[in-house]
């Protein structure tokens, strides 16, 4: 019973669409011995390929943005308690570099929205400067998907 209690005050949390988590270590390179077309492309092809659509893009500036992509739902008190949703969206820009060499720059934002068992709910807020290491794992793990594509 104890134990029974004890997974009820923690919560539970329920995946959503967010993406996983890249490889333990990896670090971006950023800038890239790829032309900027070959790297706009591995970047489609890797939203495509995951099921991000993208609200805006500008490839004459070298921008686009992604919409929302929905991240995992933490119940407390079993969900008795309420539920706290998650999303997350990037910002991308990519831009061309001396020698043939293209940068990529990748932003994540990272939001979330308390749904209360009474009605009491919030809004979706943007939490990314109090969640550095889930945004820096969003961007990590898009720069992975990107690379495997270059």
């Amino acid at each position: 019973a104890l134990l029974a209690l004890s997974f009820a005050l923690a919560g539970c949390i329920t995946g959503g669409k967010y993406p996983q988590a890249s490889t333990p270590g990896y670090e971006p390179r950023v800038i890239y011995d790829a032309s900027f077309d070959k790297v706009w492309k591995a970047v489609n092809d890797a939203l495509d390929s995951n099921r991000i659509a993208v609200v805006s893009t500008d490839q004459a500036a070298g921008r686009m943005q992604t919409d929302y992509v929905t991240g995992p739902t933490v119940g407390y008190l079993g969900g008795l308690g309420g539920l706290q949703n998650s999303r997350g969206n990037f910002n991308i820009r990519i831009t061309r570099e001396d020698s043939g060499k293209t940068k990529l720059l990748i932003i994540a934002k990272y939001e979330t929205a308390y749904q209360g068992s009474h009605g009491n709910n919030t809004l979706y807020k943007d939490v990314s400067a109090q969640s550095p290491k889930v945004v820096k794992g969003m961007e990590n793990w898009l720069y992975e998907q990107i690379e495997k594509r270059l």
